[in-house]
């Protein structure tokens, strides 16, 4: 099996969140003169895993060259300022959800800072991921307006897939360059996963953040969504941040088991187990999910087996859906609508075509 070229090896090691002083020194020593630093800086920020290459200011400046230095803390000034103004807006969409006593909870990055798991200059957060009850989302889209949003509502494939598939998160909305997701489930109903949404709302624990009290998950629910979150996108191989990876140093497996298996989510957690036995051992091939990792860092082509596997893997989960023919046809083929909407506008066959594309 091929090895992890050291550019990469030295990315994942100097980024671990828990790795000490004495280790973090030693990497840098043994740092060789041939070192491409800027294979090392491009993969570095276009992975987010930046953020957490400064732990130790002082020593990086003593091995780190003046552009890698220069670039880092660009990139963590950059992600420490939008950080901020989610936040500030997490603090205004709370204050006006507790005055209607509508239930939430905030959810992925926004549920990292606030608890204080990590600094602002070192995990990038996109955008505001909220759970809420599907019953209260007019009430909550009025707010959103009232706060001076855009807000839409993603387009389903079709009528069919409207009717048959409940999405997990419907209705976005920005606010100049902020954006919120707003989630009415963990995941979509395609998934074999047993989450009620009103127990979770009902169960929220309340976290002090700069004078509120805001609204999270209870910690082992919020924990096993991260690891099924990281799963979603390793194992469907679309749309993945691997410094997602980073949240894992967190966790403790052991302790989610049993949740696990209440969440009928035993398969994929067991498979997460396996890969990150194997990530944190530097095995990072072992498992086609640590593959799937190096997949996206590399940004290599995919192989006719890749290709197939992850094609097999989009199917619906369900078999009854998987032999339906109006299923079958309005997957392949999609409303116009729903094809503008995410893969750009045109003529169907145009965007069709680059639907297609993607998938390979």
């Amino acid at each position: 099996m091929k090895e992890v070229n050291k550019e990469l090896s030295t990315l994942f090691k100097l980024s671990n969140p828990n790795i000490n002083q004495a280790d973090w020194t030693q990497i840098c020593i043994d740092i060789e003169a041939t070192f491409d630093w800027v294979y090392f800086l491009e993969k570095a920020i276009s992975s987010n895993l930046a953020g957490y290459l400064l732990p130790y200011p002082e020593i990086a400046e003593a091995y780190y060259p003046t552009l890698v230095i220069n670039k880092i803390k660009a990139y963590q000034h950059k992600i420490q300022i939008h950080s901020v103004q989610l936040l500030d807006l997490v603090l205004l969409l709370h204050a006006n959800l507790e005055k209607l006593e509508l239930k939430h909870a905030f959810l992925k990055g926004c549920d990292t800072l606030i608890r204080g798991n990590e600094k602002l200059k070192q995990r990038q957060v996109s955008d505001i991921d909220i759970l809420i009850n599907e019953s209260d989302i007019n009430a909550f889209i009025q707010v959103l307006e009232q706060l001076g949003c855009n807000v839409w509502t993603s387009v389903q494939k079709s009528d069919w897939h409207e009717k048959n598939h409940i999405q997990h998160a419907p209705v976005q909305a920005t606010l100049g360059n902020l954006k919120i997701d707003v989630h009415f489930h963990l995941f979509n109903s395609t998934t074999s996963y047993q989450i009620s949404t009103a127990a979770l709302l009902n169960e929220v624990e309340k976290h002090s953040f700069q004078g509120q009290q805001l609204p999270l998950l209870p910690w082992k629910a919020a924990q096993l969504f991260c690891v099924l979150h990281v799963y979603k996108h390793l194992y469907y191989g679309s749309m993945f941040k691997v410094a997602a990876i980073n949240d894992l140093y967190r966790i403790d497996f052991e302790a989610l088991q049993e949740l696990a298996l209440i969440w009928n989510a035993r398969k994929a957690f067991i498979e997460m187990d396996a890969f990150w036995k194997t990530w944190l051992s530097k095995k990072y091939e072992h498992t086609f999910l640590g593959r799937t990792v190096l997949w996206f860092m590399t940004g290599r082509r995919r192989t006719l087996q890749e290709k197939f596997i992850f094609t097999g893997r989009r199917l619906p989960a369900h078999q009854k859906e998987f032999w339906n023919i109006q299923h079958l046809y309005k997957t392949i083929f999609p409303d116009h609508a729903y094809l503008n909407q995410h893969f750009g506008g045109g003529p169907y066959l145009k965007s069709w075509f680059r639907r297609f594309k993607k998938l390979f």
